[in-house]
């Protein structure tokens, strides 16, 4: 879809829409302590038009159509409060809201599920978050650490997955999106979540939406859509900064120790965020050394972000990001023996991968007028690596490149959102050859506004996906979803919808031996496809309790895994069909006066092909409980994760599996300005393997300084 059609059906826009404007200004203050509440949203009913508090609580909102305008004011921990306003041409009138606090922490304001901002309440699909206060609570130097405490989402060693779309399949390709601020983060070759470029200490908020999201996001989208929000540029004048050091004990049980020493794990994270004239910069980064709690374990890694924004309050909101990551680390693929689980085969020790990656990506969006924007996101993701393993030598050169164009406009029949992409995958190296992708997208989607409790929306993408040796792939994802708010305490939701992953470089173009396994390519891969169907929602029977809960049932097509052919030779390949479905529960609460909180989720999974035999790498059921303990000046909390055993591996199928339980805890103290957190994870010293052959790290203790100013 290109930019001319949407400025033209951007004209659409009624005379009306075209009449005076005024402007509206004030400041957002904690209605118990006068305390500024920054990054609190203010949004004008029924337009796009929109804009977050500064600092000092203090906000502008520009071109505010005249007449009577329903303001609304939230941000996380606080209740909503929505102010009606008259609005004169050319006028301009101060606005002050005092928030109320309230004990749960929620999530009122959402961009990800829409592609637009939107109440949680309105959401077609079914929304989770985590925020920096829960990264920040667990000194979390990387997301993929903090992401299994959101309800249905699980890791399989770094590949994520939500509702068991993801098993494992070596590093080659997922089914879950990753987003940077809208931007995909996805690794060009693989298709993986690279987490090194992902800066957690500048994170402002994570957004998980669940269940196919192909209509607007496209490919990898079919298990759902985390999209990472970084912080405003404009949040300043502020500085952060967490020194952490930790370390292994031995394990538990004696022939499993390799060395007498300890290992250690040192690290130091910071953002600063400053103005300059009527711009803002965030200055942001991280490095981490660690040992390893295992032969070939150790790892460096560095990362370096940029972020510059423009002025706020006028018609056009700019960025501009970019984010250096470097890392070197060990190689470990399988333990040397059962009784040896924390060693490698002495002919694989020395084994190392290195990498570097450049992210570069911009955003521009205009205000047409009342209720219409026009967005345009280009960016550039470079990546460079080399493996040194015993049986081979690779490197890869690669550089994706794209741009994104999407339009927003509020009409008398609803909300449209319309928008599409067009980029190219370049890479160079002896493993793969030197394969060109090219895609394009298109896509539109209608909300509407059936009645005050009513909203339906539909629409559809359709995606193109093209190599040199393969023939061009066309993929048309459609979806629809139902959702009904009765009373503001409860929401229900009924979706439906396709979603589609194209066939990473990695899947189809590998040739490689590595640990005495011999990869071949697979030009014939198709697209892996999903149709799938939810019905759930959401209910708060007490200020201090929310519930969520979901049925879903997904219907896999052309599923790609990673196979043991007869030859000896691992290939990826279409397989049989299969069905993903269970039950998913989460339930978030807190006493009255706040000082005790916690939260529990639950997902049964059912996933199995067309012939009955379960997928690899799922789990049946999981969940975790989380409890804080908060004092004036501590906080004592415990989170428990829980899964039953795998039920099939791809590869040593007949080795024994067994239940996941970990514990882990921490202790805050807050003393001048300042916050010491003691953790300790796996504090049970519970053994277990998500990948065969893999054995879990032993209880670690981490100490974290941290301080804002």
């Amino acid at each position: 879809m290109n930019t001319l059609l949407i400025l033209c059906l951007l004209q659409t826009t009624s005379p009306a829409d075209q009449g005076g404007s005024g402007t509206i200004f004030g400041q957002v203050t904690d209605a118990t302590t006068d305390a500024p509440l920054l990054m609190a949203n203010i949004m004008v009913t029924g337009t796009l038009i929109g804009t977050a508090t500064g600092r000092e609580g203090e906000y502008r909102l520009l071109n505010v159509p005249e007449g009577v305008q329903q303001i609304t004011f939230s941000v996380m921990g606080y209740q909503v409060e929505v102010r009606e306003v008259t609005v004169t041409a050319g006028g301009s009138q101060q606005i002050d809201v005092a928030l109320d606090p309230t004990v749960l922490r929620l999530q009122d304001v959402v961009v990800t599920a829409a592609r637009s901002q939107q109440r949680v309440e309105e959401a077609a699909s079914a929304v989770a978050f985590l925020d920096s206060r829960d990264l920040r609570a667990r000194a979390a130097p990387r997301l993929d650490s903090v992401l299994p405490l959101v309800p249905g989402v699980t890791m399989m060693d770094d590949q994520l997955g939500i509702r068991g779309s993801t098993g494992y399949n070596r590093g080659a390709g997922g089914r879950v999106l990753v987003l940077l601020d809208g931007v995909p983060a996805l690794g060009g070759d693989t298709g993986n979540v690279r987490w090194d470029t992902l800066p957690a200490e500048a994170v402002r908020q994570v957004e998980v939406v669940k269940g196919a999201a192909s209509a607007l996001y496209g490919s990898a989208a079919m298990g759902g859509v985390v999209n990472v929000l970084t912080r405003s540029a404009h949040d300043g004048p502020s500085t952060y900064a967490r020194l952490r050091l930790g370390t292994w004990d031995q394990p538990w049980f004696d022939e499993y120790r390799y060395q007498e020493e300890r290992s250690w794990t040192r690290g130091a994270e910071g953002t600063l965020i400053r103005p300059i004239g009527s711009l803002g910069l965030l200055l942001s980064g991280g490095y981490e050394t660690s040992d390893g709690y295992r032969q070939n374990g150790w790892a460096d890694n560095t990362h370096l972000m940029m972020k510059v924004e423009g002025p706020q309050g006028g018609r056009d909101v700019w960025s501009t990001t970019g984010i250096l990551a470097h890392q070197e680390r060990g190689h470990f693929i399988e333990w040397k023996g059962v009784n040896e689980p924390y060693e490698v085969d002495a002919i694989v020790q020395g084994d190392w991968i290195r990498s570097t990656k450049l992210m570069l990506m911009s955003s521009w969006r205009r205000l047409l007028s009342k209720g219409a924007y026009l967005q345009v996101q280009p960016h550039i993701f470079g990546q460079q690596w080399r493996n040194h393993f015993r049986d081979n030598d690779d490197d890869a050169r690669i550089l994706k490149t794209a741009v994104d164009v999407q339009a927003v406009m509020s009409l008398g029949t609803g909300t449209v959102t319309i928008g599409g992409m067009v980029g190219t995958t370049g890479i160079e190296s002896p493993m793969y050859g030197k394969p060109r992708v090219w895609e394009g997208a298109g896509y539109l989607q209608h909300e509407v506004e059936l009645s005050r409790s009513w909203r339906f929306s539909a629409g559809s993408r359709l995606d193109l996906h093209d190599t040199e040796a393969t023939p061009t792939r066309a993929v048309v994802s459609p979806k629809a979803a139902l959702v009904c708010t009765p009373t503001p305490e409860v929401t229900l939701r009924m979706t439906a919808g396709k979603g589609f992953r194209a066939p990473s470089v990695a899947e189809m173009f590998a040739a490689l031996v590595t640990s005495g396994y011999t990869v071949i390519p697979n030009l014939e891969l198709v697209p892996e496809t999903v149709w799938g169907g939810e019905i759930g929602g959401s209910w708060r029977p007490l200020p201090v309790v929310r519930i969520e809960a979901s049925i879903f049932h997904n219907r896999y097509s052309s599923m790609i895994e990673g196979v043991a052919r007869q030859d000896g030779n691992l290939q990826f390949q279409n397989v049989n069909s299969a069905v993903l479905r269970g039950v998913e529960l989460g339930i978030l609460a807190s006493i009255p006066a706040g000082w005790l909180r916690g939260g529990f989720s639950y997902l049964w999974l059912l996933a199995e092909d067309d012939a009955g035999v379960p997928l690899a790498y799922r789990r049946p059921r999981s969940g975790n409980v989380t409890m804080e303990v908060v004092g004036s000046w501590w906080s004592l909390a415990a989170d428990c994760l829980y899964g039953a055993a795998v039920t099939r591996t791809a590869i040593y199928q007949y080795e024994r599996r067994i239940p996941m339980y970990r514990l882990d805890g921490r202790l805050t103290i807050e003393f001048l300005g300042q916050r010491l957190i003691v953790q300790g994870r796996n504090l049970t010293e519970y053994s277990w393997t998500d990948i065969e052959r893999n054995l879990t790290p032993p209880r670690e203790w981490v100490i974290s300084l941290e301080r804002s100013w």
